[in-house]
């Protein structure tokens, strides 16, 4: 049954045998990735964020950016988990998801957890900053984004037109507005370099080999911090492989335990 905490949706499933697994999925994955959740809840105590920040909760218009400030889920979950009994806590983050992870292993400083990325919206900033505000304009007017000749002719500069495909995909399952605030959210706080390898040391970072958003889109150089694994999916691993997915985590949690 899902549970609201101011503008947090989420999910709860109690297992305090193994510890405690915290995850914020990829953009509109919430229902498809259950089979990974269950997975994880026969033998983790599970908290599955639902909505409440961008990539999940569509955007209606203008006025909604004043509901999901980001780093608001994460600061919600972190007052949430501070009181909770459990043996170890890991992190879990898919795409824009990864981002709300590692600000909650940073809200979280000084408790022991595991981390697991799985495909992180590491995005390059050069890439995705000269065109975001101009289709943020369109999308508020109502306007389809994706035939804007901006992002067309952008695209194609930077010798990414297969990109549009994957990203529609995402926008069309979310709302314009909110993935293109998402993406916004990204660049923002990605701007600091050495405060994401920081937060990507000793972590888990999962990517799929057919991914053409984190192939095109995503920093390599960042994720050198962590520890890469590449497997047979697209973009959304916990949703394409979600038993690979699972076998990761729990291999990871059970050998790292912090």
């Amino acid at each position: 049954m899902s549970e609201r905490i101011k503008n947090v949706e989420y999910e709860f499933f109690e297992n305090h045998k193994t510890g405690l697994c915290v995850v914020f999925p990829p953009a509109g994955e919430t229902e498809s990735i259950q089979t990974f959740i269950n997975l994880l809840s026969d033998e983790f105590g599970v908290m599955c964020i639902k909505g409440g920040y961008y990539g999940i909760s569509p955007l209606k218009n203008s006025e909604d950016t004043e509901l999901y400030k980001f780093g608001e889920a994460s600061n919600t979950v972190a007052n949430l988990i501070s009181n909770m009994d459990y043996s170890s806590l890991t992190i879990i983050g898919g795409s824009v998801g990864a981002l709300h992870a590692m600000e909650l292993k940073r809200l979280m400083g000084g408790v022991k957890q595991n981390m697991v990325l799985f495909a992180p919206a590491l995005y390059k900033r050069g890439l995705i900053t000269p065109i975001n505000n101009a289709l943020l304009k369109r999308a508020f007017k109502g306007e389809n984004f994706f035939q804007s000749k901006l992002l067309v002719e952008t695209l194609k500069r930077f010798k990414r037109e297969k990109l549009l495909e994957a990203m529609q995909r995402v926008a069309e399952k979310v709302g314009p507005m909110s993935y293109l605030m998402c993406l916004k959210d990204i660049v923002d706080y990605t701007k600091d370099p050495n405060k994401i390898k920081t937060l990507l040391k000793n972590s888990l970072i999962v990517v799929g080999k057919e991914d053409l958003l984190f192939k095109h889109l995503c920093d390599p150089g960042l994720c050198q911090e962590g520890e890469v694994v590449y497997v047979d999916s697209n973009h959304s691993p916990m949703k394409e492989i979600p038993e690979e997915s699972f076998r990761l985590v729990r291999g990871f949690v059970n050998r790292k335990r912090y």
